[in-house]
């Protein structure tokens, strides 16, 4: 909706400050590699200048407004990054994982009979 959205504006852009600022927290608390680091970081950057631009500032027309979608696009190649690379998943948050799609299956199963 606010990366490729038909109206994206920029108070839009405002809805991904607590995902990026989560993300910001936990990339700098826990060991990510620094390729990761430097998107999240651009991606904060990004939308934190776009902000400040469009906020306070008259330079938010063409080349500047380019600021929010790029730093949504790079939160967005940081998510699926995260998403993706099975090191940074611990083997709590995949067991848990399993154990509730195991509870949801289960009812379904013993309806089915199987």
């Amino acid at each position: 909706m606010v990366l490729l959205g038909p109206a994206t504006e920029a108070a839009t852009y405002i809805l991904l400050a607590p995902a990026v600022v989560l993300a910001l927290i936990e990339g700098f608390s826990e060991p990510l590699p620094s390729s990761m680091r430097c998107i999240l970081v651009t991606s904060f950057a990004l939308l934190l200048i776009s902000s400040g631009l469009n906020s306070f500032s008259e330079f938010n027309r063409f080349p500047f407004n380019i600021f929010q979608p790029v730093g949504g696009l790079f939160f967005s190649i940081y998510a699926i990054m995260r998403l993706v690379n099975s090191s940074l998943w611990n083997e709590e948050t995949a067991k848990m994982g399993s154990d509730e799609i195991d509870g949801i299956l289960a009812p379904i199963e013993q309806a089915s009979g199987s």
